[in-house]
């Protein structure tokens, strides 16, 4: 960790670190899922993600780890340290529903058969921010950049994003596929020019989306299996773009078999993630 010469720079190290670790989230995605299998289904709100340079840093004095903005080498202690940074995207996002392999300790989620297994879906429609490095050789961001190249648009329809590894894997990666276009949610709309600007976020100077968070809807219908798609690909395509170890809901399955048309506009790659764990940050709901 850097270090700090003098009372005035010792004290107002001492004001930045109260302030982040004051009370106020912002929910995320990638935070969500900590096991094996674990998927998220998510509506892009905007074509303007942002990347932005942070520094992954473990503050003894609060026992947390913390991502902290980086300025640029010449303006960072972290960096004048010998830390360093790694690029984050970021994105605005709506939740569709998580599902998650074990169930919550107030039993509000309901079980829901995944293939083979049993797992628990958490009816969402929050905001919530879509954050994390790219991964090695780029391998997270790509699959994004594939799905901006092939429809014009990360807004067009939900994106799946899937947890492969288990909690506490360094090796655990994630695939990220589009379910074909849909309309976008019409209580996301009034939202999108509300939306803080995402640059401030990962500063830490927003911490929190209270003024603008929808209340989160007890039974929200899947737009994947209500809306009939203008595009995929044919069922076959999907199944060989998806692999055989992702699990789809057997009626999601159906609708994309019924309606299948055109391109392919899925990718899935399964490579070492390298900052699995690194989430935890003050205005996260990391547990």
């Amino acid at each position: 960790m850097p270090s700090r010469r003098g009372m005035e720079d010792i004290k107002d190290f001492n004001k930045k670190r109260s302030a982040a670790s004051q009370s106020g989230y912002i929910p995320e995605v990638f935070s969500r899922l900590k096991e094996d299998g674990e998927y998220a289904v998510v509506r892009i709100l905007t074509n303007s993600p942002v990347d932005v340079d942070m520094h992954y840093v473990f503050d003894e004095g609060l026992n947390r780890s913390f991502l902290v903005f980086c300025p640029g080498r010449a303006e960072c202690d972290y960096c004048h340290e010998g830390d360093w940074a790694k690029a984050y995207f970021a994105f605005w996002v709506m939740t569709n529903h998580i599902m998650h392999a074990e169930p919550d300790k107030d039993g509000l989620w309901r079980s829901v058969k995944v293939g083979d297994r049993t797992m628990y879906k958490e009816e969402s429609g929050k905001i919530m921010l879509m954050r994390k490095t790219h991964g090695k050789s780029n391998y997270l961001w790509n699959m994004f950049e594939d799905i901006y190249s092939i429809n014009s648009t990360f807004t067009d329809g939900d994106v799946r994003v899937k947890r492969k590894g288990a909690k506490g894997d360094q090796q655990t990666s994630y695939t990220v596929l589009h379910l074909g276009q849909s309309p976008m949610p019409k209580e996301a709309v009034p939202m999108i020019g509300k939306l803080p600007d995402l640059v401030a976020v990962m500063k830490g100077e927003v911490k929190s989306l209270e003024s603008i968070q929808a209340e989160p809807k007890s039974e929200m219908k899947e737009r994947i299996s209500s809306s009939e798609p203008k595009s995929h690909a044919p069922i076959k395509t999907v199944s060989e773009a998806v692999g055989d170890d992702d699990l789809f809901e057997e009626k999601t399955v159906k609708t994309m078999a019924k309606s299948s048309a055109g391109t392919v506009a899925a990718k899935k790659v399964t490579v070492d993630d390298d900052d699995d764990e690194l989430e935890e940050i003050p205005y996260s709901d990391e547990d």
